[in-house]
């Protein structure tokens, strides 16, 4: 047991919360861009209302989450959204 608990505390945590694939996200505000990129310089593809659904897709790069939403796809801020 000692060597699972080692190696638990090794690995490097992320700040924020912790979503799962199929999580339904919600933007924190109003006006929250989808970007086509990971990248806050990218393109916007949409942007959301506070009631609009996200549907987490499993991959986080650079602080942005990869979602689908009834108004596109692409990479959000993570810590613009919540469960």
């Amino acid at each position: 047991q000692p060597e699972v608990e080692v190696a638990m505390a090794d690995r490097k945590t992320k700040a924020g919360a912790v979503y799962n694939e199929g999580d339904v996200l919600f933007p924190k505000i109003a006006g929250v861009k989808i970007m086509g990129s990971a990248a806050a310089a990218g393109k916007a593809v949409a942007t959301l209302t506070k009631g609009d659904e996200l549907i987490y897709m499993g991959v986080e790069e650079g602080g942005f989450l990869k979602v689908e939403s009834g108004k596109g796809s692409g990479w959000v801020k993570k810590i613009l959204v919540a469960k």
